[in-house]
């Protein structure tokens, strides 16, 4: 059996996203049944969504489930490095919490994991993705498919909420330091300085999935780390 840590930053989550969770899964188990899994939840400073019972239900689930609180909303790219901190399998995959890809673009990780990629990134495609995100959060995709070429990095699309890592990639990832927004990118950005085997599956996001609104001061923001990236990328 393979032993794969699954982490999930889930900050204020909705009413009833542990049983939604829960069942995505269920169903990633029962499709591969060669894989033990993991789960490691990172509140990042909740104010709602993790009461006991929710706890409870996470106990009572075929996986050990282990929280991993702190008190402060630090950001998600705090968030995921706390909790990849905490796993210790061979292989680890971070998520957001109501697991927004189809379950096919998790097996398509979990394969090139266990064939010998050190960092999988799950590149959305726009048929199930483009048409469904506000115009601030456009921006901001367009924004960063443009740094992301300028950067060279394997992939326009860096901020899916999908990727994978041999412990060497766990290494480079737990070397970033953005704390926010372009976290994942800074990951890649020192990934391909490293020149460590990066392999790029289909993602697909699940039709029913509701993407979030940007507010224009993260936009803003998350521009003044470009000069962190550009350091990751050449000179890290």
């Amino acid at each position: 059996m393979t032993q794969i840590d699954i982490v999930l930053p889930a900050y204020n989550p909705y009413q009833g996203w542990e049983e939604e969770a829960i069942s995505h899964l269920s169903a990633l188990s029962a499709a591969l049944p060669e894989i033990t899994l993991r789960v490691f939840i990172v509140p990042d400073g909740s104010k709602t969504g993790h009461s006991s019972d929710v706890r409870s239900r996470w106990s009572s689930s075929q996986w050990p489930v282990f929280y991993c609180d702190y008190s402060a909303n630090q950001g998600k790219g705090y968030a995921v490095r706390y909790g990849v901190k905490q796993t210790d399998a061979p292989f680890v995959i971070y998520t957001d919490y109501d697991f927004p890809f189809t379950l096919d673009s998790y097996k398509q990780v979990i394969k090139s994991l266990l064939d010998g990629a050190d960092v999988v990134i799950a590149h959305r495609e726009s048929a199930s993705y483009g048409r469904r995100i506000r115009f601030k959060r456009e921006i901001l995709s367009e924004i960063s498919h443009f740094v992301n070429t300028f950067l060279s990095l394997p992939t326009t699309d860096t901020q899916g909420g999908l990727k994978g890592f041999s412990q060497v990639g766990k290494s480079i990832f737990l070397r970033t330091e953005i704390k926010r927004f372009l976290f994942d990118t800074e990951f890649i950005c020192l990934a391909r300085r490293k020149k460590v085997r990066i392999d790029v599956v289909h993602g697909a996001i699940r039709p029913n999935i509701i993407l979030s609104a940007m507010k224009a001061k993260t936009i803003f923001r998350e521009i003044y780390s470009l000069p962190r990236l550009i350091r990751a990328r050449w000179f890290s």
